[in-house]
């Protein structure tokens, strides 16, 4: 049983370390198209709808960028974006 939770907790040990040293944080280039095709008018620095923004996507950190496409991600599934009078995203894109 000792050897068993020594070799869990060096798993995730090292699983976290791994993460931690792998601070990479790319968006898909396909999702980038469709952030830029459906919603910068609105989230741009002009407009700024909502507090959203996506034109300073560069200079936030990896926490920011998370908590910014989650925050997507729970419009979209709930319906509330894009706007209806706004382009629409297909099931895909979504």
């Amino acid at each position: 049983m000792l050897i068993s939770r020594s070799l869990v907790i060096g798993v995730v040990l090292l699983a976290s370390a791994t993460v931690i040293a792998d601070d990479t944080f790319k968006v898909p280039d396909g999702v980038t198209e469709v952030l830029n095709r459906c919603c910068i008018d609105c989230h741009d620095k002009e407009s700024a709808e909502g507090n959203v923004r996506f034109d300073v996507w560069s200079n936030l950190g990896k926490a920011n960028r998370r908590e910014l496409l989650n925050k997507v991600q729970e419009q979209l599934y709930f319906g509330l974006m894009p706007p209806e009078d706004a382009e629409q995203t297909d099931d895909t894109e979504r």
